[in-house]
């Protein structure tokens, strides 16, 4: 077997398991979304995400030698205010009123928007 396609099977599993893990969250929080406050939920996600993953950023930044700056942090909180507080939050909301299944198609449809824009 070739590095080549050992790193293309394992790019797979990769999309499975998170397609996977993915593709229960919308039936998760429609289980609790009563019980917490949408914009709680949605804050806690991101920060348990976020503080997941910093590590792995700091590694990846450190091995290519980037460093943030001021205006990067200001870009940055900018984009978390739009991405995260406002339309993360609708989607809880949404989740809240709606049927999951609906709301799975219709967020998994958002690649498309964002290359529309």
């Amino acid at each position: 077997m070739t590095e080549g396609s050992c790193f293309l099977k394992k790019g797979w599993i990769y999309i499975v398991i998170s397609t996977i893990l993915f593709s229960t969250m919308e039936i998760a929080l429609k289980e609790i979304a009563g019980d917490f406050n949408p914009m709680q939920l949605t804050m806690t996600r991101f920060l348990v995400g976020g503080v997941f993953l910093i590590p792995f950023a700091a590694s990846a930044m450190k091995k290519r030698g980037v460093h943030i700056e001021a205006k990067d942090l200001r870009f940055f909180a900018l984009l978390g205010l739009l991405g995260i507080a406002v339309s993360m939050t609708f989607y809880q909301l949404a989740i809240a009123d709606t049927n999951a299944s609906v709301v799975a198609v219709l967020f998994s449809c958002n690649p498309a928007f964002v290359m529309l824009f």
